[in-house]
């Protein structure tokens, strides 16, 4: 009888090592994907939905403020609610401007809303279940009809940190942190590099950013760190996978030390319909399932242990085919992730 050639049981062992370790790496693709939700309401001309709309999560439900509707012109002033309860969506107390590109935060007990496009330097905020909107102090100067910009609330402060935006002709570097309690901005260091339509978000004091834009080009798969107790920037080794790209969900919110990434546009190329987590623990990146939908300007964050991406655009804008704010909606459970990371 033949012994067992020892070679062979080597290479045995070794296939089963690699697919052991492949199925540790891609596992949560397979265990998780997207589905689709209700579409969010009709917000803008010819049944459109939302685009570069601002957003954040508030009272347990996905806020999304303004954006355009069909065309850029078409400037929204809708206010949509999705229930993480029941799973259907609802219409808010309308905006008291109508305007796109704006940057929302949700701190206290308050929903926070800062400039965008035809709102100028107009800030407002939302308390509780009030059917009104209040206006605040407006944003400094050089946030007149500003975009992209990104505003992430910080608890421990009580302030928000404004960071970037973009008026199709300059891109801002500046970082402002609104006041809660004095309706003030007082000036931080500046970003490492002018940028908008990025992806930030915060965790044990420090904000991370990913990805962005300058002048419409995607500015490289940089991740910078912001320590909010020292007021400094640093820029991280660690790059983001994938094409560089913008117009991703802005302030997706973070769990267990996970951040996402999705989505995005690179200008002159591709809608991406791309998921990345970043572990801020092991500063490193996990591949997510894919989106159901190419896209970017979307709206979205973290309920529970379910990821939200709605709204955006689906095109690039042209005479044949204008821009369109999309009423398609997606979530993704986060749990297989949560288990890898």
């Amino acid at each position: 009888m033949k012994k067992p050639n020892r070679i062979m049981i080597g290479l045995v062992l070794l296939s089963l090592v690699v697919a052991s370790v492949l199925i540790y790496l891609w596992a949560p693709s397979f265990a998780s994907r997207y589905g689709r939700i209700a579409d969010s309401p009709i917000a803008g001309q010819r049944n459109s939905g939302q685009a570069d709309a601002g957003s954040d999560i508030f009272n347990g439900n996905l806020y999304v403020v303004g954006g355009y509707g069909y065309g850029a012109n078409d400037r929204l002033d809708s206010v949509s609610i999705f229930s993480s309860t029941n799973g259907t969506w609802s219409v808010g107390p309308r905006y008291p401007v109508r305007a796109w590109g704006l940057a929302c935060a949700a701190l206290g007990k308050s929903l926070y809303c800062f400039g965008g496009l035809g709102a100028g330097p107009r800030v407002f905020k939302l308390e509780g279940d009030s059917k009104s909107w209040i206006r605040l102090k407006d944003m400094p100067s050089g946030y007149n009809n500003s975009q992209g910009h990104v505003a992430i609330p910080d608890p421990v402060g009580n302030q928000i940190l404004i960071m970037g935006s973009s008026n199709d002709l300059l891109v801002s570097n500046n970082t402002w942190a609104y006041q809660i309690d004095t309706d003030s901005y007082v000036r931080k260091h500046d970003m490492p590099q002018g940028n908008a339509w990025f992806t930030a978000a915060l965790f044990h004091g420090t904000i991370y950013t990913f990805g962005g834009s300058l002048r419409f080009q995607p500015i490289g798969n940089t991740i910078y760190a912001y320590d909010v107790n020292n007021d400094s920037w640093k820029q991280l080794s660690t790059k983001l996978p994938g094409p560089a790209r913008y117009g991703m969900i802005r302030n997706p919110g973070v769990i267990d030390g996970i951040v996402p990434i999705v989505d995005g546009y690179a200008s002159g190329s591709s809608f991406y319909n791309l998921t990345y987590f970043y572990d801020v623990q092991k500063d490193s990146f996990v591949r997510g399932t894919d989106t159901l939908l190419p896209r970017d300007g979307i709206t979205g964050g973290i309920i529970g242990h379910d990821l939200l991406v709605t709204g955006g655009r689906n095109v690039r804008g042209s005479i044949l085919s204008p821009l369109m704010g999309l009423r398609f909606a997606e979530k993704l459970d986060l749990d297989p992730y949560l288990a890898f990371a």
